[in-house]
């Protein structure tokens, strides 16, 4: 339609620190650890976004009351705060009222952490006739958690 339009507006903290040590020790060995701690937050809401109850109600059946103003539901049933729409007026028929009964503001909200601990160790084991033969050994602790709260659209 041309009438409404779609926009969102976001906001996003985050933050990330690593602390860590490498050095070396006895002949030819060295090692490396570190710890990883990173957290991010967002806020977002989407304005423009239909709400499919409220579309239902509003494009479904209508009648004429007495007044001659345009009712959603039928002369039996009536659907009490229900403002109609005609989308097939053109452009230009949907009226701001239309448009705030059937779309909504859409919420969503989250965070995600992060957090890792690595190191190694390696180094010179023995001399060969070709060079030297060496090793290392490394691990990784990695832990991620995540949460979303979110509308339905």
């Amino acid at each position: 339609m041309l009438e409404g339009g779609r926009s969102f507006e976001q906001d996003n903290v985050g933050f990330q620190q690593v602390i860590g040590m490498e050095g070396e020790f006895g002949d030819g060995w060295s090692y490396d650890l570190n710890y990883n701690y990173g957290y991010n937050q967002y806020a977002l809401t989407e304005f423009g976004q239909i709400y499919e109850p409220n579309l239902a109600k509003a494009m479904g059946p209508s009648f004429k009351d007495s007044d001659g103003n345009i009712v959603c539901g039928t002369a039996a049933a009536p659907i009490a705060g229900c403002v109609s729409m005609n989308v097939f007026g053109g452009p230009g028929s949907v009226t701001q009222e239309m448009l705030d009964y059937t779309s909504a503001p859409l919420s969503s909200s989250g965070n995600y952490t992060l957090q890792t601990l690595t190191g190694f160790v390696g180094g010179d084991i023995y001399e060969l006739p070709a060079g030297i033969l060496a090793a290392g050994v490394g691990f990784e602790y990695r832990d991620e958690e995540t949460e979303n709260q979110v509308d339905s659209g």
